[in-house]
């Protein structure tokens, strides 16, 4: 017990010598910090025989050994006590540490992302019962469901929009001379009326941004402010500022990728060789445009397996990189698969060069080779077909029948409806359905075409580009080769505007 008062009493000491006087700002600091240190050092010193009335140290045992709790004799009981209660820690925390001593989810359910070592909503989504839910636009606020975001409020469990009562106009003016101060003359209402600046409610009539809330006025409405949003509600009027494709979901006003599949499933194209064009020996219906019949190396690629779809178009859309279908002057109604419901799943079309290659690099792709689509297509050993040399039939390919498209039906179809046309790495569609755009400009045949399967540029009409396969009998062929404007214009854009589509490659 020696050792115990001895340290004792050097706490005291070092607590009344803090006290005695005041010489000065950082002296009082630093002995403050020292008794602090002091105080832990005897914490550190004191082991728990001491504090129950323990032996001391003998006089002749090594230091080292004293200190080392690995030397002493543990109690089995109490290290199995100790163990129970880590264990029980780690499984409250649920939390694993990463090298670098981060915490680490694990893996997180009903939508939630990990945070700071925690499974948590997004922002802009309320946790109901283990599933996050978005906010602001939809009902039942008043339960579990969406929390009400702007001024907009939770009226009988719908969210409302609240109007600012200050900001109803009641006053006639001609001039701002008329109104009162903070207010303005909004000749945009009938009659014009002196109103509140910055106040106006969503989609209000205003005649400069002054009035509205959100501080954006357009086409004469208060408008959202969605700048900086893709989906959810905006943060001033609790309105949407769009929604996410199938297999997207909304973070932080963000649509997010929720699977692997969003940009399109691709299939590998081994490096290797191939001849390229019209195989006069087994095809009668070689186009000047196809020949010569000559042989490429192409390195190793991936190419989609399908067209790229509506669905799958629409969210680059709501990405805001690629823009709305082209509508050529004279379109057919019905024609564009993203103007009808229903056709999710089906190719996206109407769409220029322009835009299929906007999409395939915002998607981290890039747009096939000529060599490579047609390599893709048929393979090393000279099919006529996708799927071979066999008549083109609707068993094997979405095409013409009985003078209509689509197999009778005046339509494409969905991606991938017919399994038994694929080619030989599994790409489905390559014959059939739509055309899909390439990177290569127009040239006039093959002579001069590079020969290691890279795209072939310039040419007498850089601004057109080439496209391959389609559902006409000469375009389900895979040496044929069409050309059109990259930027959908073009005098004869009505006739073949709508069976262009997109594939990219990798």
């Amino acid at each position: 017990m020696v050792r115990y008062w001895s340290l004792l009493f050097v706490v005291v000491f070092a607590a009344i010598g803090c006290s005695g006087g005041d010489s000065g700002g950082n002296e009082a600091d630093i002995g403050s910090d020292a008794s602090v240190q002091d105080v832990a050092d005897v914490d550190e010193a004191l082991a728990p025989d001491d504090l129950s009335g323990g032996t001391d140290t003998p006089a002749n045992q090594d230091p080292a050994v004293a200190e080392d709790p690995a030397a002493e004799t543990a109690d089995p009981g109490l290290q199995d006590q100790d163990q129970d209660q880590d264990q029980d820690q780690d499984t409250d925390n649920g939390t694993d540490a990463t090298p670098d001593g981060t915490a680490n989810c694990g893996t997180c359910s009903g939508g939630k992302v990990c945070v700071d070592g925690e499974c948590r909503c997004p922002i802009t989504q309320e946790d109901c019962a283990g599933t996050c839910r978005f906010l602001g636009t939809d009902s039942d606020c008043s339960a579990c469901g969406d929390a009400c975001v702007g001024v907009k409020k939770c009226v009988e469990g719908h969210c409302i929009a609240q109007a600012d009562p200050e900001c109803l106009p009641d006053i006639p003016c001609v001039t701002n001379d008329d109104c009162p101060n903070g207010h303005r003359c909004n000749d945009a209402l009938e009659p014009p009326s002196c109103q509140k600046l910055y106040c106006g409610g969503f989609d209000s009539a205003c005649a400069s941004e002054v009035f509205c809330l959100s501080r954006l006025c357009k086409d004469g409405k208060c408008a959202l402010d969605c700048s900086e949003r893709q989906c959810g509600p905006d943060a001033v009027y609790g309105e949407s500022c769009g929604t996410c494709s199938a297999g997207w979901s909304c973070e932080s006003g963000e649509c997010i990728c929720d699977s692997e599949d969003c940009f399109g499933v691709m299939v590998a194209v081994p490096g290797q060789s191939f001849w390229q064009g019209c195989n006069e020996s087994i095809d009668s219906s070689c186009a000047d445009n196809e020949k010569p019949y000559h042989e490429v190396h192409v390195p190793a690629f991936e190419i989609d397996k399908f067209e790229v779809t509506v669905d799958q178009y629409r969210a680059c859309i709501s990405a805001k990189v690629c823009s709305e279908r082209i509508i050529p002057d004279q379109q057919v109604e019905g024609a564009c698969n993203s103007d009808v419901p229903g056709r999710a799943e089906h190719p996206m079309n109407c769409v220029s060069w322009i835009q299929a290659d906007r999409y395939c690099s915002w998607a981290g792709k890039r747009l096939c080779s000529e060599s490579e689509w047609e390599m893709a297509a048929r393979g090393i050993d000279g099919r006529t077909y996708s799927w071979g040399n066999e008549t083109p039939s609707c068993d094997l390919a979405v095409m013409f029948e009985n003078g209509h498209t689509g197999c009778g039906t005046d339509s494409t179809w969905p991606v991938g409806s017919k399994p038994a046309g694929a080619s030989p790495y599994g790409a489905l569609d390559m014959s059939g359905n739509i055309a899909e755009w390439v990177a290569d400009t127009e040239h006039s045949d093959y002579t001069g075409a590079p020969t290691d399967g890279s795209a072939w540029g310039g040419g007498s009409n850089t601004y057109y580009r080439m496209y391959r396969g389609g559902m006409s009998p000469v375009d389900l062929r895979c040496a044929s080769r069409e050309s059109a404007e990259d930027n959908g214009g073009g005098p004869y854009y009505y006739w073949y505007g709508e069976t262009l589509g997109i594939r990219c490659c990798r």
